[in-house]
């Protein structure tokens, strides 16, 4: 079997809001129950209880009661605790007094319990086998009450036979007087020695019976124990189970955001690509296009140069007559030289009369 404990400021366990504030006195009473203080962690309780009116403060001093081995008044506090609307502390107050019913060898009440707890949690393992060995305990019981009341007629029948052969005897004649006396206390001697034997024996049956509830309550404590320490097992199994889901949904969202990150990153990049593409697009075009004018202007100045060294290189004409480019230099640094102006004369007189002059006229 089990103890259900409850502590309030735990709401997976109460589903009462409220104490999940961290009620100071609450707190007291259960750090007080653990550390084994259980009559100071009643008075904490009791605090509690009369400024918060919350019939779960009930089931944590039932707690406190239980574990006291004050089965009557940890049974009241359980079912006070019934008043609850918390259906989980409801439940959990029905196991335990099923639990309270059964060291109180209250079998019939514990089985109630246990089958109401069991109504609402039916796939709960140790109620089923709370269950089932309080059923066994209640038939060793029966069984125990039938011999106690065989026992008990059998002592009524022997006194009867004796009382009627006591009677017999009465009736006999006063010449067995005598006789019939010292029968008679010889009879009550054996009589004293059978009762004193008789008692001696249900004194060793008590003794024994005694021995054997002790032993069988010892297995029953052991059982629960042993329960309990499965169940805290499988509690904390599935607490871990939790936290590592919880875990992996946690790396699985990081995982997630991350990745959303890297494709928002990735098309924020690809944009800014294909802006950067279109920039250096523009600047290639705009380059080329002045590259384009550049030429242009480049072969139209080429262009003009060509003209016009080919224009210096046509011949010219002056008076009708047609001067080479060389002339024309001539021409032009004696146009510089006022000394050399007659000489420049004469030699023009001479270009236009086709009249060669040799170095000595010159």
């Amino acid at each position: 079997m089990k103890l259900l404990l409850i502590i309030l400021l735990f709401p997976l366990i109460t589903g009462f809001s409220f104490f999940e504030k961290n009620n100071g006195d609450v707190e007291d009473g259960n750090q007080l129950t653990k550390e084994k203080k259980y009559d100071e962690a009643i008075k904490y309780f009791n605090k509690a209880f009369d400024y918060l009116k919350k019939p779960e403060i009930h089931y944590n001093m039932g707690n406190a009661f239980f574990q006291k081995q004050d089965y009557t008044n940890a049974k009241d506090s359980y079912i006070r605790a019934l008043s609850t609307e918390n259906t989980k502390i409801r439940d959990n107050s029905y196991y335990n007094l099923g639990n309270t019913y059964f060291k109180m060898n209250d079998f019939k009440n514990a089985l109630e319990y246990y089958k109401k707890y069991a109504k609402n949690n039916p796939t709960d393992k140790d109620v089923k086998y709370n269950i089932e060995l309080t059923q066994k305990m209640m038939e060793e019981q029966k069984k125990q009450q039938d011999q106690q009341k065989q026992d008990k007629q059998d002592k009524e029948d022997k006194k009867d036979k004796e009382e009627q052969n006591q009677d017999n005897k009465d009736q006999q004649g006063d010449e067995n007087k005598q006789d019939e006396q010292q029968k008679k206390e010889q009879e009550q001697k054996d009589q004293q020695k059978q009762n004193q034997d008789s008692k001696n024996e249900q004194s060793d049956q008590e003794k024994q019976d005694k021995q054997q509830n002790k032993e069988q309550n010892q297995n029953k404590d052991d059982e629960m124990n042993k329960n309990n320490e499965q169940k805290d097992s499988q509690n904390k199994e599935q607490e871990n189970k939790e936290e590592q889901e919880k875990k992996e949904q946690e790396q699985k969202n990081a995982q997630n955001n991350k990745q959303n990150d890297e494709k928002k990153e990735q098309e924020e990049k690809q944009q800014n690509k294909s802006e950067n593409q279109k920039e250096e697009e523009k600047k290639e075009q705009e380059q080329k296009q002045a590259q384009n004018n550049q030429n242009s202007k480049e072969n139209k100045d080429e262009k003009d140069k060509q003209e016009q060294n080919q224009k210096k290189s046509e011949p010219k004409e002056i008076n009708g007559t047609e001067l080479t480019e060389e002339d024309l230099k001539m021409l032009e640094n004696l146009q510089k030289d006022n000394k050399n102006l007659k000489l420049y004369q004469i030699m023009m007189n001479s270009k236009l009369l086709n009249k060669t002059y040799s170095d000595k006229e010159w």
